[in-house]
């Protein structure tokens, strides 16, 4: 018979501030400061597979790292995001050879960016195309950090295309097509985390229609 788990327990100190932005471009803008952060955790629960058996365990953790976004939207029909974050994931508490090591699947570095843009004028008026890249950083498979399971970095490219027909017909106010593609050169790696493989989602596209009121 197995044990109720403890309930999980934690401690945050956490510190941001908001910058705005203003251009001679630059309608909006926004640039965050890094949100600054030291999450201590109690009991958090991860599986354990080590012994060959699917187990529940608890440890403890030490989380520390920073936030950073920043956004722009230019009259000129240009959008643009990005953000990066680093975070560093140390078990406090779990087994001696395991104690002070990064948790497994936890990436130092991550970081988007995407660009947008929708035609102001013309024959085209109405359609907006955006692209971006995400990547993230490389991670240990296992707690122990067995070099052989460690997951290397990725880069992910997602791409959007959007028509507004409003913008040709009023009668169609509010009406959106658009297409969405996440993954679009369909980049796969496995991943490894404490017994468990995974694969990355491969390309996916949606298209949709949205109407507005």
């Amino acid at each position: 018979m197995g044990s109720i788990l403890r309930p999980l327990s934690g401690r945050c100190c956490c510190a941001t501030s908001i910058v705005k932005t203003h251009g001679p471009c630059a309608s909006t803008g926004r640039l965050s400061r890094p949100w600054v952060f030291d999450i201590d955790q109690e009991n958090a629960t991860v599986y354990e597979t080590s012994s060959g058996l699917n187990l529940l365990r608890q440890l403890d953790l030490k989380s520390r790292g920073f936030e950073l976004e920043g956004n722009a939207s230019l009259d000129n029909g240009w959008g643009f995001i990005a953000s990066y974050s680093y975070n560093d994931v140390e078990i406090t508490k779990l087994t001696s050879e395991t104690v002070g090591n990064t948790l497994n699947s936890s990436p130092y570095h991550m970081f988007s960016l995407w660009a947008d843009y929708e035609v102001q004028s013309g024959a085209l008026e109405g359609l907006g195309v955006g692209a971006g890249v995400r990547y993230v950083g490389s991670s240990f498979g296992d707690n122990v950090h067995t070099p052989v399971l460690n997951n290397q970095a990725r880069t992910f490219v997602d791409a959007s295309v959007r028509y507004d027909l409003g913008a040709v017909n009023p009668s169609f106010e509010g009406v959106r097509l658009q297409l969405n593609a996440t993954n679009l050169l369909n980049e796969v790696e496995q991943l490894y985390t404490t017994g468990f493989c995974y694969f990355d989602e491969g390309r996916k596209v949606v298209a949709s229609m949205r109407y507005r009121f």
